[in-house]
C-alpha cells in the first residue's frame, strides 16, 4: 500500500507573519512584536530553527484578523467568528 504523501507545511519569519497579519486585517500599524505576543499565548505554532530563529505556521494566521479594541489596543479574531 502506498504511503500518503503529506503536505509540507509552510512556515513564515516574524517579518513575513506580521506582514500576512496586516494584510488579513487591512492595517499596517501592526509592530513586528505582535506575532511573538500571539505566539507565547498559544494562538501561533512555532518552530525553534536555532537559539535565534523561529519561524511561524502559516496555517495559523491564514484566518486570523487583529481588530482595534476601544483603548486603541489590538486583539484578535479569526474571520469565521467576525462573520457570527
Amino acid at each position: 500500500m502506498p504511503k500518503q504523501k503529506q503536505q509540507e507545511e509552510r512556515w513564515l519569519t516574524s517579518r513575513e507573519a506580521t506582514d500576512m497579519l496586516r494584510r488579513n486585517s487591512g492595517r499596517t500599524d501592526i509592530p513586528d512584536s505582535y506575532i511573538r505576543s500571539l505566539a507565547r499565548m498559544g494562538k501561533v505554532e512555532t518552530k525553534q530553527l536555532d537559539g535565534r530563529t523561529v519561524l511561524y505556521r502559516a496555517r495559523d494566521l491564514e484566518n486570523y484578523k487583529v481588530e482595534r479594541r476601544n483603548k486603541g489596543k489590538g486583539t484578535g479574531k479569526k474571520k469565521e467568528e467576525l462573520a457570527a
